[in-house]
């Protein structure tokens, strides 16, 4: 190239003018396609020494052109299924944030009240898991001691650990939101680690089984809570992405 031919070059940069091949490595669109979008008027060219160049400002305005979105109705519905689960993955965090450090305050007759319902093991919708994980994660050994004077019963924590159980054992066996059987799983370990400090004198060290699972679960699958919650089951349209371990469930 000699001087002439460079100095012709340097005006037509200076004058906005860039050649094919720096075009291609500045927006990624292939040179064929910027050729077309010459031949269709859209972009401005110059012609010099056999190679073609663009005007740099009309391509860097036409390739950063926003697409055209249609928005069809399918994907209108999986919008909303989005912002439904993202609303309720948050409403959950929420939950879990203010509540896991502030134990429930409770008269002797409002929790006699929970240990009474905890004792039928009614667990048949995903609301009921939700609102009986957060009693639970709010249970301490004080609330035990408590429920124990008031009661006489010396096993008075066993109805909230056998809940505990059963709201994990359902989360796990059907097609629940992960948020959710998180928050259960945390329930059950709460009173599992509530029973064992408020046991810890009678356990003396002594690893013991708290109670039978499979007798638990025999009884809420014979009582047809396990059909109400197949129902309920189906009702949920999105599956979770990680188990919770069986073996985990099972105190020895």
């Amino acid at each position: 190239m000699n001087s002439i031919d460079a100095a012709k070059i340097k005006m037509l940069e200076q004058e906005g003018y860039i050649s094919l091949i720096v075009a291609n490595r500045l927006t990624g669109v292939p040179k064929k396609d910027i050729s077309k979008k010459v031949r269709e008027g859209h972009i401005l060219s110059r012609e010099f020494g056999g190679r073609s160049f663009v005007n740099k400002e009309q391509l860097l305005k036409h390739c950063n052109k926003p697409k055209e979105i249609r928005l069809t109705e399918a994907t209108y519905n999986n919008l909303l299924l989005k912002v439904e689960r993202l609303e309720r993955k948050v409403e959950l965090l929420e939950r879990a944030f203010d509540l896991y450090y502030q134990p429930l305050e409770l008269s002797d007759r409002e929790l006699h009240a929970i240990y009474l319902e905890a004792k039928k093991l009614r667990v048949t919708t995903i609301k009921q898991v939700v609102e009986w994980s957060e009693v639970l994660c709010r249970l301490t050994e004080k609330h035990l001691y408590q429920l124990k004077e008031y009661t006489k019963d010396e096993e008075c924590w066993r109805p909230f650990i056998e809940l505990a159980y059963i709201l994990c054992y359902f989360t796990k066996k059907s097609n629940q939101v992960s948020e959710t059987r998180k928050l259960a799983f945390r329930a059950y370990r709460n009173i599992k680690l509530t029973t064992l400090v408020y046991l810890h004198i009678d356990l003396k060290g002594k690893r013991r089984t708290l109670f039978n699972y499979k007798e638990v679960v025999n009884k809420v699958v014979k009582s047809g809570i396990a059909k109400r919650w197949k129902k309920e089951r189906h009702s949920v349209q999105r599956s979770v992405s990680k188990d919770i371990n069986i073996d985990d469930l099972i105190i020895t």
